[in-house]
């Protein structure tokens, strides 16, 4: 019905104005809905789509579209937010939570609920371990998931969120490589210095293969792919990295000498 509301005209002032919330997870049905209404819009509105990436829209939508780019937040903005909302209390907790957003407000509320952040405590040693034990991290991953509810949104949000760990983790041993401060909270930055140290060679390219798996989880994630199946298929991934590893700390193997 919103591009039937759009059509009518305004009660009051000039314009008409849609906007339309987490447009990355458009699907080709629903942009196919829109796509009418973006090549012929009604006289005096405007659509606003709210995305994180431009690459995340179909190129029907982003070839009649036109992208504004907007600055991320700064920390002490987060922070405000969150006491101004109430969402959190103390302000050392808030600059915090502010700290780990990377400009988002969600990422920061997310980070607010106690469930997450206890399960991201124990996320980042196991994929530090020497050996990464992807039955183990799948079956915590998915319990966790499971956790979120029976609502298939909120389930597929928990897991986006814990893909977002793992890169976060994953940025913070790139910087850590290329001699850059790592952001993120200390139990991240001692994570990222002490895999660095194993190898650096070998280490880039299983980060880049591990970073590229976590954008293929997000991938079948947005496809409403069968969850089991990708957090599975993920970690089998993921425990590339930990090979990696084990391999630079015992040098060549015995076939290679």
């Amino acid at each position: 019905g919103l591009c039937h509301r759009l059509a009518l005209k305004p009660y009051l002032g000039g314009r008409k104005i849609a906007i339309i919330d987490d447009a990355d997870r458009f699907n080709q049905e629903s942009a196919n809905c829109l796509l009418k209404t973006l090549e012929e819009p009604p006289p005096r509105s405007l659509v606003i789509l709210l995305g994180t990436s431009a690459s995340k829209q179909l190129p029907t939508i982003r070839s009649r579209a036109q992208v504004l780019h907007f600055r991320v937040l700064s920390m002490d903005e987060v922070s405000d937010i969150l006491l101004e909302r109430a969402d959190v209390d103390q302000r050392e907790r808030a600059l915090e939570l502010a700290g780990l957003s990377d400009g988002s407000v969600e990422k920061a509320l997310q980070l607010a609920d106690p469930a997450i952040w206890e399960f991201r405590k124990h996320l980042t040693p196991q994929l530090r371990a020497n050996s990464l034990d992807c039955v183990r991290l799948a079956r915590s991953i998915q319990a966790f998931v499971d956790d979120a509810g029976k609502e298939a949104t909120l389930r597929r949000d928990r897991l986006r969120t814990v893909v977002s760990f793992v890169q976060e983790f994953l940025g913070g041993m790139v910087r850590t490589l290329v001699g850059q401060v790592s952001c993120g909270d200390e139990a991240l930055r001692q994570a990222a210095r002490t895999e660095s140290a194993q190898g650096k060679v070998g280490l880039t390219f299983a980060v880049v293969e591990a970073s590229e798996s976590c954008l293929a989880a997000l991938e079948n994630v947005d496809r409403n792919a069968n969850l089991a199946l990708v957090i599975q298929k993920w970690c089998e991934d993921l425990a590339g990295l930990s090979q990696v590893n084990l391999q630079s700390n015992h040098g060549p193997s015995a076939q290679g000498r």
